[in-house]
């Protein structure tokens, strides 16, 4: 079963900012659940949810790209073999830059919240994560 560009771009386009949302709603409400006692198991948390923003992201980014070019019917297996730094950029520098963003509301807007610093390189690590698994995907699909 091939799936298109413009299916994976029509979820794309609803799942990548509603999760974009549920972050920043969540890191700026007041929710002390704690499914694990850990410690720095938030910090985990953090990573895996950036990694995750920015993967959505630069898939996003990379359907609208598909598009514009023409190319519009690619299948999602065009979108991970094919690799792309500008897309990677933008994907990663808007996930750091709503990282940033939370952390200075939770510092001045939220109730019960604080900037951490070892948050935003928690986030900071998520979105290495993300962009070096999308690269080594598209590396070893690249692999005759």
């Amino acid at each position: 079963m091939l799936i298109r560009s413009s299916s994976v771009a029509r979820i794309l386009s609803i799942l990548a900012p509603l999760y974009t949302i549920l972050i920043i709603y969540l890191s700026l409400t007041d929710n002390q659940i704690q499914i694990v006692s850990v410690s720095y198991i938030d910090k985990v948390y953090h990573a895996s949810a950036y990694a995750l923003m920015t993967g959505l992201w630069y898939l996003f980014f990379y359907t609208r790209f598909l598009k514009n070019s023409g190319m519009g019917n690619s299948g999602i297996t065009v979108i991970i073999k094919s690799w792309s730094k500008v897309v990677a950029i933008g994907a990663g520098v808007l996930s750091f830059v709503i990282g940033v963003l939370v952390e200075i509301g939770q510092e001045y807007i939220a109730i019960n919240r604080t900037m951490d610093l070892l948050d935003g390189l928690a986030n900071s690590i998520g979105i290495i994560i993300a962009l070096l698994i999308l690269y080594l995907a598209s590396k070893k699909f690249n692999v005759e």
